[in-house]
C-alpha cells in the first residue's frame, strides 16, 4: 500500500531487497514519474510488511516479528508465506525516516503484534500516533488459504484499531492503546484531506457470518460497517454507528448519541446489516 504526499505532489512506498544483504528502500516517486530513494535501512531478516505509516512529515516501516530467512526463499520450494516464521521475542520494531532529509530519526521496539493495514499517522506532541489494525499474532494468516475457506471452516481473522505512540526524542518507549475494542478489518479515512494528520472518521468492515463456499466461489462475509468520529467539544474520540450516523471530518450527528469512554478508547456500535 503506497501513499500519496499531494503537498509533495508525490508517491511513498518501500521495497525489500532480500538476499545475502538485505535492505529496506524508501522510495519516492513524483508526478512526473522521476524516482528517488530516500532512505536505506539494512536488515538480517526481512519482516512480512503488508503496509506502512506516513505522517506529514515521516514515513513509518512497522516491522512485525513475522519474518524470513532470505536464503529459505531460494530454497525451501515452500509457497512465499509459508517460509516466514512468527519470532515474538524480536518485538514490534518501528524504523521513523524523515521525508526530506532520509535521516533515520529512531528505531525503537515495542511489544510483538502484528498487522495488515496501517490507517493512519500523525504528529503527537513529541512523537508520532501510528494506528493500525493489530493482531496478538500472525496466525490470521493460517485462517485464509483457500482450501480452508471452501471447507467453511470459521474464520475469525479480524483485528482491532490500535493506536501506537511512538517517542521521537530521548529514549520513552512505545506505549499503545485499543480504540475500537471490536473486530474490524479494510479501514479507509478520508485521505485526500487527512492522509498524515489527526483525524476523526474512520471506515472499517468486520464480518458478522460466512456462507458456505460452492464449487469455484470463495466464502462470502456478510459484513457491517462503522464510523469514528469526535467530540466537537474536546476533541476526544467518538465512536459510532454509522447505520444512523451523518458523518463528516467536523461533525458525526446520531439518533442515538455516541458513547464516549476517554480519550484514546470508545465503544463501536455496529449497524444490524443481517
Amino acid at each position: 500500500h503506497p501513499h500519496y504526499d499531494a503537498k509533495r505532489a508525490c508517491h511513498y512506498s518501500y521495497i525489500a531487497d532480500l538476499g545475502f544483504r538485505s535492505v529496506y528502500r524508501l522510495i519516492s516517486i513524483s508526478d512526473d514519474g522521476a524516482q528517488r530513494q530516500i532512505a536505506e535501512i539494512p536488515v538480517e531478516r526481512p519482516s512480512y510488511m503488508h503496509s506502512f505509516g506516513m505522517s506529514e512529515e515521516h514515513l513509518v516501516l512497522t516491522e512485525f516479528p513475522l519474518v524470513v530467512n532470505p536464503i529459505d526463499l531460494r530454497l525451501s520450494g515452500k509457497p512465499f508465506i509459508r517460509n516466514y516464521r512468527w519470532e515474538p521475542e524480536r518485538g514490534l520494531r518501528f524504523h521513523v525516516v524523515e521525508k526530506n532529509s532520509g535521516r533515520l530519526v529512531r528505531s525503537v521496539t515495542a511489544d510483538a503484534t502484528f498487522a495488515f493495514h496501517h490507517v493512519n499517522a500523525f504528529a503527537d506532541g513529541d512523537g508520532l500516533a501510528v494506528d493500525f489494525i493489530a493482531y496478538p499474532d500472525a496466525s490470521a494468516i493460517d485462517q485464509l488459504y483457500l482450501a480452508r475457506l471452501r471447507a467453511s471452516a470459521p474464520v475469525t481473522a479480524t483485528g482491532k484499531l490500535t493506536r501506537f505512540r511512538v517517542p521521537l526524542q530521548g529514549d520513552a518507549p512505545v506505549t499503545h492503546g485499543i480504540l475500537v475494542d471490536a473486530p474490524i478489518e479494510l479501514p479507509r479515512i478520508t485521505y485526500e484531506g487527512h492522509a498524515g494528520k489527526l483525524y476523526h472518521c474512520l471506515w472499517g468492515k468486520r464480518a458478522t457470518s460466512f456462507c458456505r463456499s460452492t464449487g469455484s466461489q470463495s466464502a462470502a462475509p456478510m459484513i457491517s460497517s462503522g464510523c469514528l468520529a469526535p467530540s466537537e467539544s474536546d476533541a476526544k474520540p467518538w465512536l459510532a454507528s454509522s447505520g444512523t450516523a451523518n458523518c463528516t471530518e467536523r461533525r458525526c450527528a446520531l439518533q442515538s448519541g455516541p458513547t464516549r469512554i476517554g480519550r484514546d478508547v470508545g465503544v463501536w456500535h455496529f449497524a444490524d446489516m443481517l
